[in-house]
């Protein structure tokens, strides 16, 4: 957590307002929300970081209809209810923008920075935006509280599924009764029926799942969360103006990565597979560390539906299972460097010797074979969604 004393006198000269062009797009903001927070979370949001945005385009979902952009469809208004506050909203909205963005009514936005954060995206692709998380088994979804995005072509499919589909919010009983959950199991849904055509892009820089009282954060932030103090909001609305200038890296999910793709093993937000003194073990990513990346090669052993995994540092050394671990190396045999990757995230060993045996994390943070499936988020990096 951050150091929340809101008194600080490093800003000197800094710029309040930064000049950059980037294309006009079409933005709708949702926001959940609840009868108890209107007069609260609800008029600092309209004050501060919405006072320059057209308040026709925002959406704050509350239980009933109410004056000044207040949506409700007579849920319920406690959390549980953000599920069906979501459902109700695509059953009963039709909407047309560019992007939509779903956040909660304790998240403070930027909407210049948002428009330059997703100006560099093609809209007309589907894609799923956000600060993605992994640690529920088989799911993959965006935090709600830092901001979500979705194109219009992948609203249009959500809104269909959850039209079509009368147990929505009951489809995945493993996951929170939580509103960013549950959309990330409707994606999950709509991409196995549809050969994963929605793409999903995450961001852990710009989109923040906590609030901050760091200027170098609050200039280059597009959300914070857990803003629930106006003395916060009116902080941040200071630099409402300032368009981050800073260049973007989003990271894109595959469900199943290209070969030549560099890519990482994400476990968490933080935490990513890393070889140091060539053996693997979970470490916090550093995204300008090469011991992190790795580049997807055909199966060393031939095998047309497996995958090897060449050291970006060391082209020579694949990643290969031995009796300590795994490691990079350049000496196992063709058999032990090949893998294949199953329910889009779990890697099975290929070899022989060790088939039946997944990559998984030990306690202390060491990677060893396993009979048990463990998860990992096979994360691409990629600085613009490409065009159909």
């Amino acid at each position: 957590m951050e150091n929340r004393d809101l008194e600080f006198t490093d800003i000197g000269k800094t710029p309040l307002v930064y000049k950059e062009d980037f294309p006009r797009i079409k933005i709708c903001y949702i926001v959940l929300t609840c009868e108890r927070y209107i007069p609260t979370r609800v008029k600092w949001q309209k004050e501060t970081c919405f006072r320059n945005t057209n308040l026709n385009d925002c959406y704050f979902l509350s239980c009933k209809m109410g004056d000044g952009s207040i949506y409700g469809w007579n849920t319920a208004d406690d959390y549980p209810s953000c599920i069906d506050k979501y459902i109700k909203f695509f059953r009963n909205m039709n909407l047309d923008y560019d992007w939509y963005m779903f956040i909660d009514d304790d998240t403070f936005v930027f909407p210049n920075r948002v428009e330059q954060f997703l100006a560099r995206l093609d809209p007309s692709i589907p894609a799923y935006v956000g600060n993605a998380w992994s640690h529920i088994h088989d799911l993959r979804f965006m935090s709600g509280g830092a901001g979500f995005f979705l194109t219009k072509s992948a609203y249009t499919m959500v809104r269909q599924f959850v039209e079509c589909d009368k147990n929505t919010a009951m489809r995945s009983p493993e996951a929170p009764m939580n509103g960013d959950t549950t959309m990330g199991v409707w994606i999950r849904e709509i991409n196995r029926k549809n050969n994963y055509a929605i793409k999903l892009l995450s961001d852990w820089h710009y989109l923040n799942i906590d609030n901050s009282t760091n200027i170098k954060k609050i200039m280059t932030a597009a959300t914070f969360h857990y803003v629930n103090k106006y003395e916060l909001f009116k902080l941040y609305d200071k630099y409402l103006e300032t368009v981050n200038i800073t260049d973007i890296l989003l990271k894109q999910i595959t469900p199943l990565p290209n070969k030549e793709n560099t890519i990482i093993f994400s476990y968490d937000t933080t935490l990513a597979l890393r070889h140091c003194y060539y053996k693997l073990s979970l470490s916090k990513l550093e995204e300008d560390n090469n011991d992190f990346f790795f580049i997807v090669k055909s199966a060393k052993n031939g095998n047309p539906a497996g995958v090897s995994f060449q050291s970006t540092n060391y082209p020579e050394y694949y990643i290969a299972p031995k009796e300590s671990g795994i490691f990079i190396s350049k000496d196992s045999t063709a058999d032990e460097q090949s893998w294949i990757i199953e329910d889009n995230m779990t890697l099975r060993s290929l070899s022989a010797r060790w088939n039946g045996m997944y990559l998984g994390v030990n306690k202390d943070n060491s990677v060893s074979l396993s009979s048990e499936k463990k998860g990992f988020t096979i994360i691409t990096f990629t600085t613009n969604l490409p065009h159909n």
